[in-house]
């Protein structure tokens, strides 16, 4: 090789030698900040995680509470209807010999009415 190109390649070396370093300075730097934000983001999901676990859990007891209330309720209900039931059936039973007895008088009735309607 020629002495002048040696020289300028030596040149150029040095003058580029900053930006160079620079680059490369800049290249491990940001490797460095991604890592660092990659560990930040997998930290913030692995809590956003551990929340939705904790509301998740708080939910299913609320729900769990709602649907054994809910299902009290309707046993209490349904053991209200089957009483007024058995107190329904009673009234009628209770209400069929006076029912009876009414017609029975309404039909005497009517025979007086007739008996006296003739006599007359």
């Amino acid at each position: 090789m020629d002495a002048n190109t040696v020289t300028q390649i030596w040149l150029d070396l040095a003058t580029n030698a900053p930006f160079v370093g620079f680059l490369l300075y800049q290249y491990w730097d940001q490797r460095k900040t991604n890592k660092e934000q990659r560990d930040e983001m997998r930290e913030i999901r692995n809590e956003a995680r551990t929340q939705e676990e904790q509301i998740r859990g708080k939910f299913e007891k609320v729900i769990a509470q709602l649907n054994n209330d809910r299902s009290q309720l309707i046993d209490s209900f349904s053991i209200r209807i089957e009483s007024l039931e058995r107190g329904q059936d009673k009234l009628i039973k209770l209400l069929e010999p006076i029912q009876t007895k009414l017609q029975e008088i309404e039909i005497e009735r009517k025979l007086q009415a007739q008996q006296n309607g003739k006599a007359s």
